[in-house]
């Protein structure tokens, strides 16, 4: 699944084939909901297909509270699919100026059982 990105919503590149997980950009949209439910139906569907190590980058430039609730279903859903086997391993992108973005990766990084590796960036 390939979604391009708009002024409010991310690029999203999902791929069972080349193991890829990627959510890049804005995220701050009014239908940001009826946006994620495909990635979150993708994430249901498609990712217990994968057989290799998958790295899920988030590096979003600003993201709003709707966002931050679908990250955290789509980590509780990681975290099941690490559960039942899946070498999955989450890459936290924040801009070095962002303190806000690096403290949610960190919570991230608490709150789940799952890698976390946490990367600042100079966007």
């Amino acid at each position: 699944m390939l979604i391009e990105k708009t002024n409010n919503t991310p690029y999203v590149n999902l791929s069972v084939k080349d193991c890829i997980f990627e959510i890049t950009g804005n995220s701050f949209s009014d239908n940001l909901s009826e946006f994620y439910d495909q990635v979150i139906e993708w994430v249901e569907n498609e990712m217990p297909k994968i057989s290799c190590k998958i790295e899920c980058k988030f590096n979003f430039h600003v993201f709003n509270s709707v966002t931050y609730k679908t990250i955290l279903l789509l980590m509780s859903k990681f975290y099941e699919l690490k559960e039942q086997g899946k070498k999955i391993t989450i890459i936290w992108f924040y801009a070095s100026e962002d303190e806000d973005s690096g403290e949610v990766g960190e919570d991230l990084k608490n709150i789940f059982d799952i890698p976390v590796i946490i990367q600042q960036t100079n966007n």
